[in-house]
């Protein structure tokens, strides 16, 4: 039996060396913050550089 988990997860890229939206700053790494829709609750995956920019992209 296959279960489809695709609407259970959002995923969202907040710390990247490519800004994709206007107003995120860029730094080298990646982090993405997951928001599980079961359990209402999240995860960050972080392997940014930088606090200060992870925090204002988060915001």
């Amino acid at each position: 039996m296959k279960s489809d988990f695709s609407n259970n997860f959002e995923i969202k890229i907040v710390y990247d060396d490519i800004c994709a939206q206007p107003g995120f700053l860029m730094g080298f790494g990646f982090s993405a913050l997951i928001f599980n829709n079961l359990s209402k609750t999240h995860l960050l995956f972080d392997t940014g550089g930088k606090g200060d920019i992870l925090i204002h992209n988060i915001n």
